[in-house]
């Protein structure tokens, strides 16, 4: 029978997945390594743990098949988790009845990493290596190699099993679905696993590892603390004739100090601007903007730029005439009108504190932006500027390939990080996204979009209505995967929405809420819901395949309604029983 089938899920950042950096490309494994596998449902996962080492075969020497359908023994499951956890050599010898075994050495590797605790309880000296492994015992070793917390439960044969809180642990991250496909609502703890069904198991857990939080924020970086060029501008001179002078490709460095700024700066082509520890550029009030075009790779880095007085919708630093491939490293850029930066096509913003701007920390539109490891706080910090029509921390419209990680986004008068308006391709992966008015990471009436391995907390109390205080928000964009992510006492957890909106139509793809798959989130709720709705048409909840999976839930209350579907509010219970999770 077909069970388990591999998918792919995406978890927090661990040395696990740092193990899957290297896999194989999928499309080159159509003849696969070995020839017993080209028909198993299982042959991409069993393709995955050949890359890595993990197994060489199944008939040694010429070790040319696997058996995917032969059942597995515990010394051979041995083998398996400690070359995936990579765990170190034995140094206690825990079982009497493998001394004879050629797994000896990684069984006992497994009972140090207390994986495993033996065959016969409570004495536990034995290991029965020879033994089959039934999908109970496996539960166990997974749930205990990636120390799983508890899990809901999922299915109807486990109850009285010893493998119950191991099962149901397993199946909230995503590593198992069932084994009577398509209900799913039996696990078979008692059948032996095969070959097969090991090598999925084993690479989803190598795939999803624990679900972490980073505990601070501490993102921005610093510029160079003595940098040199081919010229140095003190307090009071002219930066922009020292551009002029030296021409494209020079390096111009601004020394330490006030330099009190009238008009704007107009960088030459590969001109990297750089200020000494201490330099700033402070606008005034009056001046309008502290960078902008015409050149193009262009790099900013190292100074405070402070009080320029930017319109709305417009960047303190910004493209101008279209200048491209920036590069805005290691500043700080603040107190300043509009947003702090406004960016172009290829720009890379990375290493900033970007706060108390009076509409957006970063803005713009363009292909291949990199938004990386930034702190964007405090922006739009009176509400001066309307965050239902735009303000908050970011706002990216018609973007391509855009790369927003390891950023920190709090107290924003608006969304946390917020793509817009026909954007495709956007990744935001690894952000601490906290405390902001509006959502923490919104993604609006774009295109197709990954938002895995966030940590999203405290957002949302501004926006009240239907699910839009959500950790998370997807908002009439399809092909949208969340996944990974904890996202914590928001004012609503993960939400999506399909709004009327009008005659409005996508430029890269429908602006339809389709194909949304919210995945092995840890989600904790004390108010709002988690789920879909809609003013517009109900097939956002049936052929339109928007489905929350897997995903593990803690509520304030057992009863409490914490879900929205189909117009309804729903318990636990109840929401399951709509097919979600």
């Amino acid at each position: 029978m077909f069970r388990d089938a591999p998918f792919r899920t995406i978890g927090a950042l661990t040395a696990l997945v740092t193990l899957l950096s290297t896999l194989l490309p999928l499309a080159g494994l159509a003849n696969g390594s070995f020839t017993d596998t080209a028909d198993s449902p299982h042959a991409s996962a069993i393709e995955h743990l050949r890359a890595h080492g993990i197994t060489n075969g199944c008939n040694p020497p010429a070790n040319d098949q696997f058996c995917p359908d032969r059942s597995l023994s515990r010394g051979e499951m041995a083998v398996f988790l400690a070359k995936a956890f990579d765990l170190p050599g034995a140094t206690s010898d825990h079982f009497s009845d493998d001394d004879s075994s050629q797994f000896e050495s990684v069984i006992n590797a497994v009972a140090d990493a207390r994986i495993t605790l033996g065959c016969n309880p409570p004495a536990n000296d034995r290991f029965c290596p020879d033994q089959t492994v039934t999908r109970g015992q496996m539960a166990a070793f997974l749930a205990r190699a990636l120390t799983l917390g508890p899990g809901n439960d999922k299915f109807d044969d486990v109850d009285g099993s010893v493998f119950e809180a191991d099962i149901n642990a397993i199946a909230q991250v995503g590593i198992t679905r069932g084994c009577n496909p398509p209900a799913n609502d039996h696990f078979c703890p008692s059948q032996p696993v095969t070959r097969g069904e090991m090598a999925t198991f084993i690479m989803r857990s190598m795939e999803i590892g624990p679900i972490t939080a980073p505990q601070e924020c501490d993102v921005a970086m610093s510029g160079p603390a003595s940098p040199t060029g081919d010229a140095r501008v003190e307090p009071g001179e002219s930066i922009q004739n020292a551009i002029n002078s030296h021409g494209d490709g020079a390096t111009i460095v601004i020394a330490a100090g006030v330099h009190n700024m009238t008009g704007p700066i107009s960088p030459r082509h590969e001109n990297h601007i750089v200020g000494e520890r201490g330099a700033v550029l402070d606008g005034g009030g009056t001046a309008e903007f502290a960078f902008g075009g015409p050149g193009d790779d262009v790099t900013i880095e190292g100074l405070d730029i402070r009080n320029y007085a930017s319109p709305v919708s417009e960047g303190t630093v910004r493209t101008h005439n279209s200048s491209q491939r920036w590069v805005i490293r290691a500043n700080t850029i603040h107190d300043n009108g509009g947003q702090g930066i406004r960016f172009g096509e290829g720009w890379w913003i990375v290493g900033n504190y970007i706060h108390h701007n009076e509409q957006y920390g970063i803005g713009g539109s363009g292909s291949d932006v990199v938004v990386e490891s930034n702190e964007i706080a405090f922006n739009n910090p009176d509400l001066s500027v309307n965050p239902f029509t735009g303000a908050g921390g970011t706002k990216f419209i018609r973007t391509k390939n855009l790369s927003v990680k390891g950023n920190c986004s709090h107290n924003n008068g608006g969304p946390g990080l917020w793509t817009d308006g026909h954007n495709i391709g956007t990744r935001y992966e690894g952000n601490l996204v906290f405390d902001n008015h509006h959502a923490g990471i919104k993604h609006e009436i774009s295109c197709d979009a990954t938002i895995v391995g966030n940590t999203v907390r405290r957002n949302g109390f501004g926006n009240d209505n239907w699910v839009a205080g959500a950790g998370i928000l997807v908002v009439n964009s399809p092909n949208v995967t969340v996944q990974g992510n904890l996202v914590e006492d928001n004012n609503d957890g993960i939400g999506g929405i399909q709004g009327d909106r009008g005659t409005l139509e996508g430029e890269n793809c429908e602006i339809k809420l389709k194909n949304l798959l919210v995945t092995d989130n840890r989600v904790t709720m004390s108010s709002g819901q988690s789920g879909i709705v809609t003013n517009e048409t109900s097939l956002v909840f049936d052929s339109w395949n928007n489905h929350f999976v897997a995903n593990q839930y803690e509520f304030a209350s057992s009863h409490g309604k914490y879900f929205r579907w189909e117009g309804e509010l729903l318990t636990y219970v109840d929401w399951k029983k709509t097919g979600n999770d």
